[in-house]
């Protein structure tokens, strides 16, 4: 072979390197978003049980407020309507 035709042919396995070498690390920066993503979604879930926990413990605590305040006794006031009277504004 020709000098000419060897330095294309390592130009061209340099160059093929270089996109392999390329393609790798664009699949480990993808790989890295991956894990981040599935890491953070973990994380929300954690977070969200954890809050419907909390959200189940306040309506407990309100249900039994609310037993409790039924069987207090409450004094019945009987409404009454106030009486309607005509009066033009003027105190006679």
């Amino acid at each position: 072979m020709t000098t000419s035709s060897t330095k294309i042919i390592y130009a061209l396995l340099i160059g093929f390197g270089l996109f392999i070498l390329c393609g790798a690390a664009l699949l480990w920066v993808d790989n890295r978003r991956i894990e981040r993503h599935t890491d953070e979604l973990n994380d929300l879930r954690l977070h969200l049980n954890g809050r419907d926990h909390d959200v189940a413990q306040l309506r407990r605590q309100l249900r039994d407020c609310c037993a409790d305040s039924n069987l207090l006794s409450k004094p019945k006031v009987k409404i009454t309507e106030p009486k309607a009277t005509i009066s033009d504004g003027w105190d006679h």
